[in-house]
């Protein structure tokens, strides 16, 4: 089955899973920035700190990717709907059908 991507809802981008997985990786690389592998300013940080900074980083870190996202899905839906381009097609295949093909 072939489908085509004619909009993508903004709304199912802020209320879905990617949020949380991008403030994971966020979390990651404040992780990364200000306790595993810190810059010589960093060093005479505290604690306390450290974890402020952290958290900090992630949502910040969410705040942009998410931004960026919504602004590409906004420009996306703009082409497709006001100035007619195709969108992005996807071909779809039955689990059935991959298994009988494999065999």
């Amino acid at each position: 089955m072939k489908y085509e991507i004619k909009a993508i809802p903004l709304m199912s981008l802020v209320f879905s899973a990617v949020p949380l997985v991008v403030s994971v990786i966020g979390l990651i690389a404040g992780l990364m920035t200000f306790v595993i592998a810190p810059s010589p300013y960093i060093e005479p940080m505290t604690t306390t700190s450290r974890i402020a900074g952290v958290l900090i980083f992630a949502v910040l870190y969410m705040v942009a990717i998410m931004g960026i996202q919504l602004a590409c899905a906004f420009i996306y839906n703009l082409f497709c709907s006001v100035l007619g381009l195709r969108g992005i097609k996807i071909d779809l295949v039955q689990a059935e059908e991959v298994e009988d093909a494999a065999e």
